[in-house]
This record gives structure tokens, C-alpha cells and sequence, in this order.
């Protein structure tokens, strides 16, 4: 895969699936069950690709190899380095719009 369509690749999951808003518009104010403009089920997947694709610098996934630890620890987060986060920006949004 080239350079141009890794870049491509990357922007469309950064978007959600579907593309632009991921899973539609939020109904209503109350936002039951979604946040913002995406469902629960796209902020989901979106989560998944940004923590399965963080690397730390001897190339091993970082978030992933925190949450295999969890149980283990009986841990129930873990911590997002906010300059990884913000290479996601329709994930930053989401959760700065609704941290919890």
C-alpha cells in the first residue's frame, strides 16, 4: 500500500465508518445511547482502530498490550496520551465533547 492511500486509509477511520459522521446524526438532545453525531456502536469501532494502531517507539501496541494487563491488575482504565488521541480528531471531538 502506498504512502498516498495509507494517508487515505487512515483519514477515512479517523472519520468513522461510513465516512463522514459515522452511524448518523444524533436524534433528539438527549443523545440516549449515542454521542454527538455518532451511535455508540461507531464511536466503538473508531476507538478500536485509534488503540490498535498506537505504537510506542520499539513498534510494540501500546494501548493493546495495556488492556491485556487489566485484568490481570484488576484495573479498570487505562491512561490515553493526549498527543495520541488528537491524531484522531473525530475521536478527540467526541470525547471532548462527552468525557465519560
Amino acid at each position: 500500500m502506498s504512502a498516498a492511500q495509507q494517508q487515505q486509509r487512515q483519514r477515512q477511520d479517523e472519520q468513522g465508518p461510513g465516512g463522514g459522521g459515522g452511524g448518523g446524526p444524533r436524534q433528539g438532545s438527549s443523545g440516549a445511547g449515542q454521542h454527538g453525531a455518532m451511535t455508540d456502536s461507531a464511536l466503538s469501532d473508531l476507538a478500536k482502530v485509534f488503540l490498535s494502531r498506537q505504537k510506542d517507539k520499539e513498534g510494540r501496541y501500546r494501548y493493546v498490550e495495556q488492556i491485556d494487563e487489566m485484568m490481570p491488575k484488576g484495573s479498570t482504565y487505562i491512561a490515553i496520551d493526549y498527543n495520541d488521541l488528537v491524531s484522531f480528531p473525530r475521536l478527540d471531538a467526541e470525547f471532548t465533547e462527552a468525557p465519560d
